[in-house]
């Protein structure tokens, strides 16, 4: 069950093939109902990324515990889609939810939901494709995954640009795959990619696929944003 993720005692793996936990709703409720611990969030699988024992955690791909909402197709003349932070859907999830392609059929309407709506071209929004270095810096989307703290979205945008380019000559990266329209409002839990798949934030990945991995952060973690602050390390 357990990768080396730098910290076993404080971040685990809730992956297990043995038992058949390979799913995203097999491995939520074991983090939450069994282990008493939280589903990583997006900024906690960046601040584990740009530290200095990062290679693991470049590596591999994660899914978190952030929705990602969207209406039905037709319903508006745009792209526009939520982001829900600690999405309370997600994490209720269980094996019993009756899952959609790209995500879960939602109870109440697109308009209805609570979350920070984003709306393509407008501040800086790009979805759907990979982008350059200056896009991601301006892109308001990607700034509200990583905390709406620029000072931390500059660390990660320009370690992950940095070493993308070093290690795949990638010149973009990071691109925002938000679930594929359907006749319904669905959501979709975010994921962030391996590096040598540029990084990719989406949520346009299947939530009942074998690839899940998801990570419990313990209790006694203090909060990423205060990690990256003080600059603390594994």
């Amino acid at each position: 069950m357990n990768l080396d993720l730098n910290e076993p005692v404080h971040y685990r793996s809730f992956r297990d093939e043995e038992k058949g936990i390979v799913t995203y709703a097999w491995q939520m409720p074991e983090i939450i109902g069994i282990w008493g611990w939280r589903p990583a969030e997006p900024g906690d699988i960046f601040e584990r990324k740009i530290g200095p024992e990062n290679s693991n955690w470049m590596n591999l791909h994660f899914f978190t515990d952030m929705g990602v909402v969207v209406p039905p197709i037709g319903a508006y003349g745009d792209v526009r889609f939520k982001l829900r932070r600690n999405s309370e859907s997600l994490l209720g999830i269980t094996p019993k939810t009756i899952l959609t392609p790209h995500g879960f059929i939602l109870h109440s309407s697109y308009d209805d939901v609570l979350g920070v709506e984003f709306i393509e071209g407008e501040n800086g929004v790009i979805v759907r494709r990979d982008m350059r270095e200056g896009e991601a810096l301006e892109n308001s989307a990607l700034l509200e995954i990583l905390g709406g703290n620029e000072s931390f979205r500059d660390a990660v945008v320009d370690k992950m640009f940095f070493e993308g380019k070093r290690l795949y000559s990638f010149k973009k990266m990071m691109g925002l795959y938000t679930p594929i329209l359907s006749d319904v409002a669905q959501e979709g839990a975010l994921y962030v990619g391996r590096l040598e798949v540029g990084s990719q934030v989406g949520s346009s990945n299947r939530l009942d696929f074998d690839y899940a991995q998801l990570v419990g952060v313990a209790p006694e973690v203090p909060h990423w944003l205060e990690r990256f602050r003080a600059g603390r390390v594994a």
